[in-house]
């Protein structure tokens, strides 16, 4: 198994028992890198360490932010320390609301 598929997303319910009519409700990297997100602007993941990934010679690093990307996201938002939840509730409440309410979008790239 690549490293690569050892990150997950642990979702709402993950530690319930299983039943025959759900999935395990843990989103692993390699799911998400065959989701079609070509759609997404921004995927933000700002819990603690969600940047971090496995380093690989020649690959860069292999994490969730990765196959966001490789998912089609076109921007990825993500968080390299530990960071305090009041705190990040306090900044994503203040990003979305300007990146909403004032309508802002991510740059455009530029053109040579």
């Amino acid at each position: 198994m690549l490293p690569d598929f050892l990150s997950e997303l642990v979702l709402a319910g993950a530690n319930e028992p299983p039943s025959e009519t759900q999935d395990d409700r843990l989103l692993t990297t390699e799911e998400v890198a065959w989701l079609d997100l070509s759609r997404v602007e921004l995927a933000v993941l700002p819990a603690c360490e969600t940047g971090l990934g496995f380093p690989t010679n020649g690959e860069g690093l292999l994490g969730l932010g990765r196959a966001l990307q490789q998912a089609g996201a076109q921007s990825v938002i993500t968080s390299l320390w530990k960071v305090d939840d009041q705190a990040t509730r306090l900044l994503f409440s203040r990003f979305y609301g300007r990146f909403w309410q004032e309508g802002l979008h991510r740059p455009k790239p530029r053109g040579p």
